[in-house]
């Protein structure tokens, strides 16, 4: 999904829209740099990080060469325990800023926390929102604010045996409807690595069961651009169906 090219000078004062992602472990992170900037339409991103700590080394020493070079403004890690974590800040050139982690006020990880406090990491919440479990916040947030234009909703690496980890395709619609989106993007797709389900079913599953449901759902490729006012009727499946 491409970005505006006045991206940074629309967020106000140049800065104003903090732009993150990801590498995973098995990519190249050099390659990543080229990847990002074509696809992003931007010439620098304000943070990456590392998805896993799985064959690290080689992958954290390529973003430390684009950190160097500007290319990145900050460099972080993913999902790493406090031991995992010691490791990176004490034997690295440069201290990860970032771990980004589970947190919620069902899973406040009070000593990770401390730890990253220990070693100057900033932490930084996946799931703030417990993804809507615990049958609140979503539906809140709907009732509270109304409509919303563009909900991006996580939708896939799910398993029935860590139901409480990742949303199942039926949640992330569900989701969808209780904050009212107009319009829906799934992310997270196809990472079947880490789950039991082909790398397409994510995809399959979502499109099932957003049809009849009150909003737009997207699934652009990579690269692709969409417009959030192009007056598109609800229920409608845009952009080609790639992944078959």
């Amino acid at each position: 999904m491409a970005l505006n090219p006045n991206v940074r000078a629309e967020g106000g004062g140049g800065g104003g829209i903090f732009l993150t992602t990801k590498v995973w472990f098995l990519n190249s992170a050099m390659k990543s740099k080229k990847s990002v900037i074509r696809t992003s339409g931007v010439d620098y991103l304000d943070l990456m990080l590392l998805y896993q700590p799985l064959a690290i080394i080689g992958a954290y020493h390529a973003l430390e060469d684009l950190y160097e070079e500007g290319v990145l403004r900050a460099i972080g890690v993913s999902n790493f325990y406090p031991d995992r974590l010691a490791d990176m800040a004490s034997f690295n050139k440069i201290v990860p800023h970032v771990n980004q982690v589970e947190v919620n006020p069902f899973f406040q990880q009070v000593a990770a926390q401390d730890n990253m406090k220990d070693y100057g990491v900033q932490i930084e919440a996946w799931a703030p929102f417990a993804e809507g479990k615990n049958d609140f916040f979503f539906k809140t947030i709907g009732e509270k604010y109304g409509s919303m234009d563009l909900a991006i909703m996580e939708n896939g690496q799910y398993n029935k045996d860590w139901a409480k980890i990742h949303n199942m395709p039926e949640e992330a619609a569900q989701a969808a409807v209780d904050v009212n989106a107009k319009k829906m993007l799934s992310v997270h797709n196809s990472k079947f690595a880490l789950a039991g389900h082909q790398w397409t079913e994510p995809m399959e599953a979502i499109v099932a069961t957003s049809q009849g449901k009150p909003y737009e759902f997207m699934t652009p490729m990579i690269g692709d651009k969409i417009s959030l006012d192009d007056g598109t009727a609800s229920t409608a499946i845009s952009f080609p169906i790639w992944w078959r």
